[in-house]
């Protein structure tokens, strides 16, 4: 595999493509994950970049070499030094082209490992029709805080809630949740419940969620983001503590 071919990640029992050794494999069964994508487990051939799902199923690529993330060794998500990439938010972007991703779903969550370089644009893990808005998104809403985007706008509501916690100054890491429960949403941020500070459109009574985003049509990480990334999965909604509990074993993997 060019461009893998170090050890990296201290302490964590991995040696880059030897996907036994990755400690996110055992995350990826614990917490029941549905799919699930990690800096650690990637191939990277010349301009090809493959991340590779733990389910087996969504393998996501890069569709050409403009939109190819830059690879780093050491990166800088959390004090260990695991591998990253770094999306430019402009071109890069890695996608599967598939129909209605998790159509069924009326709760999840989507958590992602990552820090913010610049720009309004967060997109660690979306699914997106590119022509009509039909979409989940994740944007720097009011100043330095989370923005929630659930946009079907051929079958309303369109719901958009801004959050509480800064993700931005100093560049920290975040380990950051969105979910939709019955009844309500919600996010955490390193742990910590991120309150919603307003809801734009729509009100917080889960209503919105991927089984009324109709016609999307791939899977997306790093879409317009100008973002550090090591992590993004979807799993099944079960207990906020249940979410508090998996971002805490994260920071501990990551070290922060």
């Amino acid at each position: 595999m060019p461009g893998i071919g170090q050890g990296v990640g201290v302490g964590l029992n991995y040696i880059p493509g030897n996907v036994s050794t990755d400690i996110f494999q055992q995350i990826f069964a614990d917490y029941n994950f549905y799919n699930m994508w990690t800096s650690l487990n990637v191939v990277i051939d010349g301009t090809t970049t493959v991340f590779n799902d733990y389910a087996g199923e969504h393998n996501l690529t890069n569709s050409s070499a403009a939109k190819q993330p830059s690879y780093n060794i050491s990166g800088n998500v959390g004090t260990i030094g695991l591998p990253t990439f770094t999306f430019d938010g402009v071109s890069n972007e890695m996608e599967k082209i598939t129909s209605d991703w998790r159509i069924l779903d009326a709760t999840g969550e989507i958590i992602s490992i990552f820090r913010v370089l610049s720009g309004n644009f967060i997109n660690t893990l979306t699914s997106y029709n590119p022509g009509a808005r039909n979409d989940f998104a994740q944007v720097v809403g009011a100043g330095t805080a989370m923005q929630m985007v659930c946009d079907d706008l051929s079958n309303p509501p369109r719901t958009t809630a801004n959050g509480t916690i800064d993700i931005i100054t100093s560049a920290p890491t975040n380990v950051h949740t969105i979910g939709c429960r019955p009844g309500d949403y919600y996010m955490y941020n390193n742990g910590v419940s991120d309150a919603f500070s307003a809801f734009i459109n729509g009100s917080d009574n889960g209503a919105c969620w991927l089984a009324e985003l109709s016609g999307r049509t791939d899977i997306s990480i790093g879409r317009f983001a100008n973002i550090e990334w090591l992590m993004s999965g979807y799993r099944p909604y079960s207990s906020l503590t249940d979410s508090v509990n998996l971002h805490n074993e994260l920071l501990t993997i990551i070290g922060t």
